[in-house]
């Protein structure tokens, strides 16, 4: 079984989430992080991490043209994001 460690700020905003905040100003706010951190983290969260088939979390992305700033919205946690919830721990088992 592979596994993948969260970092400190990764785990602070799945924790977030997984009490129940879901957009970037809520967050931004709850973390005292400006909201530009936030959707960074996420959009690490969203795409499979290292070893695991899915990420952690899900999110609608809405660029800027062609920039490469982005916002987060509807960020919701995947069942692997469920687990690390339930665990509080910054180790992540993937399946």
């Amino acid at each position: 079984m592979a596994y993948w460690t969260l970092n400190k700020n990764q785990l602070k905003l799945l924790l977030a989430v997984c009490q129940g905040l879901h957009d970037e100003q809520s967050l931004a706010q709850q973390l005292n992080w400006k909201p530009q951190m936030v959707s960074l983290i996420t959009r690490g969260l969203i795409d499979p991490v290292l070893g695991c088939s899915s990420g952690l979390l899900t999110a609608k992305v809405t660029f800027f043209g062609s920039s490469t700033e982005a916002h987060v919205s509807e960020i919701r946690l995947t069942p692997l994001g469920q687990q690390v919830c339930e665990k509080k721990s910054p180790v992540v088992h993937c399946p």
